[in-house]
């Protein structure tokens, strides 16, 4: 019995009928997928320090050797969770493996049975999946809504602990939260706020210590892998009481926590502010130039580095990938059952180190392939 169940082959069946087959590939070409916002994944400079504090370091192992509560809790960890809290501002940080992780680490522990959550209904599949395992119970409001997330709060308040969860930046359509009236708003029901910045820190600035927890994430922005919960001294010992993806898994090896301070490090240089600068210079290209391509109905609303580009099916979505895949451009189509159907898109990620015409030809080749649609 050897076999994958029938029932799980058909599975597989349908979903190459219905073009949303998934298989590990690489691409060639102009990066516009990659989260590597500013190119960091890029400098030499964070390997450099960091294999120079490695060599230098008293317990220079090629792996943590166990979870962070044995023998996984090297001072590598001690001095990136402090550089953490300096550059946040917060009052304690701590590090998990992914932001995956660390979604479901926070939110399988933290929330209980008569607990109420209250979440945007685009958040994170890691959020979604957290909120599955706990047994709290849990209410989407329409993305970035605040009449129906009011209406949601008026309809089911009257636990004593509320949560509300949110995204920065969201990671598919590239929109902002509006954080200042969800703020607003959990202050005057004294409801805990959490914010899910991977795709926004490093990039654009916020006050961390105003949320009851943040998570920022270091393979996007950042160039490296893992990820932090930014919270309050008391909810950091809870946590690691309680939260199983970090008491249960093999910590991340000296020389990665290593990278990571370095890049934190690299993110608070002149450098990284130019970094920035550029990359908000290129999103406003894009955005002119498909302007003037009358691209503008095919695009969605985002003013982030992520940008979507609207298909009507998974068809069109894998045809447009491949039309251009074949032009030189890395880019990957976004399908159902990933988005709604009808909002299938190939998912457009500017960086620091993309060149204006770079992005000119880009929307060039996106303009021609729906003209020959047309």
């Amino acid at each position: 019995m050897n076999d994958l169940p029938l029932e799980l082959i058909q599975s597989l069946n349908h979903k190459k009928e219905n073009h949303a087959f998934r298989s590990l590939k690489t691409f060639e070409g102009v990066d516009f997928f990659s989260n590597d916002y500013l190119g960091f994944a890029r400098e030499a400079v964070i390997h450099e320090k960091a294999l120079e504090h490695f060599q230098s370091f008293s317990n220079n192992l090629n792996g943590s050797t166990g979870s962070r509560l044995l023998s996984g809790n090297h001072l590598a960890y001690e001095q990136l969770e402090q550089t953490l809290c300096e550059t946040f501002e917060v009052e304690a940080a701590l590090v998990y493996n992914s932001g995956f992780s660390a979604n479901i680490g926070w939110i399988s522990a933290i929330l209980q049975k008569n607990d109420l959550v209250l979440y945007d209904a685009l958040c994170h599949a890691s959020i979604r999946d957290g909120l599955k395992m706990s047994p709290a119970k849990s209410y989407k409001f329409r993305h970035n809504d605040l009449s129906d997330l009011r209406n949601k709060y008026e309809q089911l308040k009257g636990c004593k602990n509320i949560y509300l969860i949110t995204e920065s930046v969201f990671s598919v359509d590239g929109d902002l939260a509006p954080l200042d009236e969800l703020k607003a708003f959990c202050d005057a029901n004294e409801i805990r706020m959490i914010v899910d910045c991977a795709h926004s820190s490093g990039i654009y600035s916020h006050d961390y210590k105003q949320y009851f927890l943040s998570i920022v994430t270091f393979g996007k922005s950042y160039g490296v892998h893992g990820a932090s919960l930014l919270c309050r001294q008391k909810t950091k010992d809870y946590l690691i009481n309680h939260s199983r993806s970090l008491i249960y898994t093999t910590a991340l090896d000296p020389f990665s926590v290593l990278k990571i301070k370095a890049a934190i490090e690299l993110s608070r240089s002149e450098k990284a502010a130019i970094l920035r600068s550029k990359l908000l210079n290129g999103i406003s290209y894009f955005l002119k130039t498909a302007e003037e391509l009358n691209l503008m109905p095919n695009l969605l609303k985002s003013t982030s580095a992520i940008q979507g580009i609207k298909c009507k099916d998974n068809a069109q979505a894998i045809d447009l990938q491949n039309h251009l895949q074949q032009h030189k451009f890395a880019l990957a189509a976004i399908r159902y059952p990933t988005v709604a159907k009808g909002e299938e898109r190939i998912r457009v990620v500017l960086h620091a180190i993309n060149t204006e015409d770079e992005i000119k030809r880009l929307l060039e080749t996106i303009h021609s392939y729906f003209q020959s649609q047309a």
